[in-house]
């Protein structure tokens, strides 16, 4: 396969700022259609990206239009919805997280899938982030991974209420926004022997605090830190090796695309060195270039997606986590 026909269902933000421009900049790549409720929205990402077959109907789009692939950058309620009738309708899906907002939803697209005959690959950016993938090998260079610490701390619900997020998806926020640091800590401890943590809501019936402790197969533990009481978005990282630390942080209270991760810091024994974001290109700082190769990648050599990429069945692994957390 020479190049590869996508359709995107989502123009907002998201899209816009970093599904949308880094497909279109593969050379590889034809952008044939987009979908989105929005009449107005759709039209200008239509002129934007010069593309004609646009349709507020992801059933109309599927139907209508020849597709090797197709990414879902919706709404965290609609994302799995939309997701499951392209698995289901055979196309090669990447699925924005959260995949499902409950991990009966993220089962559900694995029998998507399979009915369809075809994959999905969840975008879980920190996968590919080059901050995270450097320190990962160099901590590995040395020996296994012993403990992990990741913390995410987003705004609080009150930001996101203003947003114009629902209330009923805030209901389920762990799975749309705690899942960057869980999964995260999936992919740097691989597969999970035990799990334990609570959430606890001192300022919101949602859980403003989400705590968990890890112990891998490996023997490596972990534990996750996550709260909403913040004006602001704040993430670390902490990997622990043979004689060897990494330290991840990264703060954007502002801007259009975060980096996640904005540096890191490698000890052994004292200070090493200090990586930093090797570009001055927000989305492959943030993993977006990264990610949307591999899912391209993955068609046109007709394979599935595996490691370092989420697949359903990944996918399905880390929801496990948040629902053993939350359903505590």
């Amino acid at each position: 396969m020479d190049r590869v026909r996508i359709g995107v269902v989502g123009v907002g933000p998201n899209a816009q700022l970093s599904h949308l421009p880094v497909l279109n900049s593969f050379k590889d790549v034809d952008i044939v259609a987009l979908c989105d409720l929005d009449e107005d929205k759709l039209q200008n990402a239509g002129r934007q990206w010069n593309v004609k077959d646009l349709f507020t109907s992801h059933h109309d789009m599927i139907e209508s239009t020849v597709l090797d692939g197709v990414s879902v950058v919706t709404a965290v309620s609609a994302v799995g919805l939309v997701a499951e009738d392209c698995l289901r309708n055979g196309i090669k899906t990447l699925i924005e997280k959260p995949p499902g907002i409950t991990l009966k939803d993220t089962k559900m697209l694995m029998e998507a899938a399979n009915e369809g005959g075809t994959w999905g690959m969840v975008a879980f950016n920190r996968r590919f982030v080059p901050l995270v993938t450097e320190s990962k090998a160099l901590i590995e260079a040395e020996g296994p991974i012993i403990s992990i610490i990741t913390e995410f701390h987003p705004f609080n619900f009150e930001h996101y209420r203003k947003a114009g997020i629902s209330e009923e998806a805030l209901r389920y926020f762990h799975a749309a926004q705690s899942v960057h640091a869980v999964d995260l800590m999936h992919f740097l401890g691989g597969p999970v022997k035990e799990v334990t943590g609570e959430i606890y809501s001192p300022l919101s019936p949602y859980g403003d605090s989400f705590n968990a402790m890890l112990r891998f197969e490996s023997g490596a533990v972990g534990h996750i830190i996550c709260n909403y009481s913040s004006t602001t978005r704040m993430e670390r990282a902490q990997i622990f090796g043979n004689g060897i630390t990494a330290v991840l942080e990264g703060s954007h209270p502002t801007g259009p695309i975060p980096y996640t991760f904005e540096m890191a810091k490698l000890y052994k024994g004292n200070l090493k060195y200090t990586i930093t974001s090797e570009t001055k290109d927000a989305c492959w700082n943030a993993g977006f270039v990264q990610e949307n190769r591999f899912f391209i990648d993955c068609i046109k050599h007709e394979r599935p997606p595996r490691l370092p990429a989420a697949d359903l069945e990944e996918a399905v692994k880390t929801m496990e986590i948040i629902d053993s957390v939350v359903n505590h």
